[in-house]
């Protein structure tokens, strides 16, 4: 059955033009609760992803390189956009961005499910470049909802994050789990700032089409004591570019990114937790609600 797939995300729709949608939405069951089942719910389109393209790697070097386990990353300049190629073992897969962030193209056909990490992947890089223009930012954090409001757990991997919104679970009656890895972010026309949930949360499966007003940005610390403190100004911001989604290749990206985290760090107030991953932590950002 050929057609489109849709899906919504920080209220913004992503199209992908499939020959079988039926075979394609099982290569994203993160994506299931993000599909639009009506035109009410569509919203804005923010870029096309289409399949089969044969695309070639350019004769010059990377101009950039990472690895996300389990796969690595090379980006490359062409005449018609950056090109990357995705790579685990011996399976390669290439996006091509384009510069207007419009229409994405792969090598993927959406049928096999030997896809599935590839296309999830290239969606993610998709949406992460398509959305920044327009004041979003995908974040490494851990996100705790209670009654509407959220309060966002940053830190590196092992900081203690997924187990610091666990403990809230258990201890905060009312709260719940909005995403744990990948969050967005969204300066809303009105100024304010909500985080919405999105079809990748890292390695807790957590996949919720639902936004909550963000209240506090929180950098977590493991240490002895307990201790909550607000911090302001460059240190801020630093902290919150760092758990920023980016390709630093891309020099509109960087500079989308500067001008979003510099809002964000206005407009939300900024903490740091050192923490024991106790009930007393917990207590201590959970005034942060109040």
């Amino acid at each position: 059955m050929r057609g489109e797939l849709a899906y919504t995300i920080a209220e913004h729709r992503l199209v992908i033009a499939t020959p079988d949608g039926e075979q394609t939405e099982k290569l994203l069951p993160s994506f299931r609760d993000f599909l639009c089942k009506a035109e009410r719910e569509q919203g804005n389109i923010l870029f096309r992803f289409t399949g089969n393209h044969l695309l070639s790697l350019p004769q010059v070097p990377p101009v950039e390189q990472f690895t996300r386990h389990p796969f690595h990353y090379a980006v490359y300049e062409t005449e018609t956009g950056r090109l990357i190629r995705m790579s685990r073992g011996v399976q390669h897969h290439h996006l091509l961005v384009p510069a207007d962030l419009l229409h994405f193209r792969c090598d993927l056909g959406f049928l096999d499910l030997r896809e599935s990490l590839f296309l999830n992947s290239f969606l993610m890089i998709a949406f992460t470049l398509a959305a920044a223009p327009l004041k979003i930012v995908k974040l490494h954090a851990s996100v705790i909802e209670h009654h509407g409001k959220a309060i966002l757990f940053l830190g590196s991997s092992g900081t203690g994050k997924s187990t610091h919104t666990r403990l809230w679970q258990e201890h905060i009656p009312g709260s719940r789990l909005l995403n744990d890895d990948e969050p967005v972010v969204r300066i809303m026309e009105d100024g304010s700032v909500r985080v919405f949930g999105s079809p990748w949360s890292g390695s807790t499966p957590c996949y919720h089409n639902i936004s909550a007003e963000a209240i506090a940005f929180v950098r977590l610390y493991q240490h002895p004591e307990n201790r909550l403190s607000e911090i302001k100004g460059i240190t801020a911001f630093t902290t919150l570019f760092q758990s920023a989604a980016i390709l630093r290749s891309d020099e509109q990206h960087r500079e989308r990114l500067f001008e979003n985290v510099t809002v964000l760090t206005e407009k939300v107030p900024f903490y740091r937790l050192d923490c024991r991953p106790d009930r007393e932590a917990v207590m201590l950002s959970a005034r942060l609600m109040k």
